[in-house]
């Protein structure tokens, strides 16, 4: 992935995007942390998915800026380790993806597109 910094917003423009904000402010307090965390990934794996079925370019995963210390679970790591995973390679395009402060931006692998009669015949 690319790192870049800037205005995020800017990644807004890119054609045929999609997006998912995980920066959702103040979270139940009764609801374990893990767990939360594990909806980031469950719902980031999924917009990954969905962006690729629907023919996506670029899916923008907003997650705001981590205000952890090191080597603590943020949205921003575990949707960064989902980007990482090899189980995204068939979905993703990891060298064009975009390592933000506050954000991530992926880069959606085009779908192969089906064979039409003509070049299924010549085969």
């Amino acid at each position: 992935m690319k790192a870049e910094t800037g205005d995020w917003t800017l990644y807004r423009r890119l054609p045929n995007r999609a997006e998912i904000d995980f920066h959702r402010g103040r979270r139940d307090q009764w609801k374990p942390y893990m767990e939360c965390m594990g909806e980031v990934l469950q719902e980031a794996e999924a917009a990954i998915r969905q962006a690729y079925e629907d023919g996506r370019s670029w899916l923008l995963i907003t997650h705001g800026c981590s205000t952890s210390r090191p080597f603590h679970t943020t949205a921003l790591s575990v949707v960064r380790t989902l980007v990482r995973d090899k189980r995204m390679t068939p979905f993703i395009l990891r060298e064009q993806s975009i390592r933000h402060p506050t954000g991530t931006v992926v880069k959606i692998r085009p779908k192969p597109s089906a064979p039409t009669t003509e070049e299924t015949v010549t085969r």
